[in-house]
């Protein structure tokens, strides 16, 4: 059976990401998929887990609120031909325009009370 390889990404502690995925994973139970976790993320880590989702023919799935942490990633997954979901970014963009605030930017400030 063909395992997929899922890179869930984040500047926080990367659970927002992993329960969203899960989520939606669960509409396709006989698939079997593997998750690799990468929590605070930092600009220096980003090559290394975007060559390694190359390698694995894998998917990036991301949860920055960091704005440069978010383009940098993308210009990486861009440049590589790596598919990349971004969470958050469209949801922040719309919620400040509609909010007329900005976003904190700050990683990790919201902890659900969730399993991991």
């Amino acid at each position: 059976m063909k395992i997929f390889f899922i890179f869930i990404v984040s500047d926080g502690t990367a659970t927002t990401a992993k329960l969203l995925t899960e989520a939606v994973l669960a509409q396709f139970p006989k698939v079997s998929v593997d998750l690799r976790k990468f929590p605070h993320l930092t600009k220096g880590k980003i090559p290394e887990i975007v060559q390694e989702a190359k390698k694995l023919n894998g998917i990036i799935v991301y949860t920055l609120v960091s704005p440069s942490l978010r383009e940098s990633l993308l210009q990486s997954a861009l440049t590589n031909n790596v598919p990349a979901i971004d969470l958050l970014g469209p949801l922040l963009f719309r919620m400040e325009e509609f909010l007329h605030l900005h976003p904190k930017g700050i990683p990790g400030i919201f902890l659900p009370s969730l399993p991991e």
